[in-house]
């Protein structure tokens, strides 16, 4: 064993890295205190689908759907519809936030918005999954899955489509004396 490196390895360990000088008035600042919060950990986890492409967003889609179908599958044969449906109402957010990007009403990646529009739509899914198994009516739960999955569709046309044009703007100019 190589004593050099374990001696170096043990001076790498204690090297702390600091932002304070000692001789600075100001006390030194937490390092972390919002990084280390989750909120701030639950915002980066969902930033993480903005590197992907289309095509792992695709698959990614695939397997939650799958999910969804093998939730549904022993309530009976509706689990096919619950997880098309699921699908469809997805792909078509995944459209419109394309078509937003592409016509340039909106900027940045589709991938995390995405993945948000997604957790109610799983969320109408998980409702309407226990509301079958608790009232022993796959119809009526797959009814109720296709009223939520509608809903939700609504909200996100009208929070892309119109609700964007009905904030009022104001511009003012603001010109200090001292300039000409």
């Amino acid at each position: 064993m190589n004593l050099t490196h374990l001696s170096s390895q043990t001076q790498l360990k204690q090297f702390k890295v600091t932002y304070h000088h000692p001789k600075s008035e100001r006390p030194a600042p937490e390092l972390g205190v919002l990084e280390e919060r989750w909120l701030h950990k639950i915002f980066l986890a969902t930033h993480i689908p903005a590197t992907w492409n289309a095509g792992k967003i695709g698959l990614v889609l695939a397997v939650v759907t799958i999910i969804v179908w093998l939730v549904w599958w022993p309530l009976g044969p509706g689990a096919a519809v619950a997880a098309g449906l699921y699908f469809l109402f997805t792909v078509s957010d995944w459209l419109l936030l394309w078509w937003l990007n592409a016509s340039g009403a909106s900027f940045g990646p589709v991938g995390p918005q995405l993945l948000v529009q997604n957790v109610p739509r799983l969320g109408a899914v998980a409702i309407a999954v226990l509301t079958a198994w608790v009232l022993g009516s796959p119809p009526l739960g797959l009814g109720l899955l296709f009223a939520l999955q509608l809903i939700g569709s609504a909200v996100y046309l009208w929070g892309a489509l119109v609700e964007p044009f009905a904030l009022n703007v104001t511009h003012r100019q603001l010109r200090p004396a001292a300039w000409p």
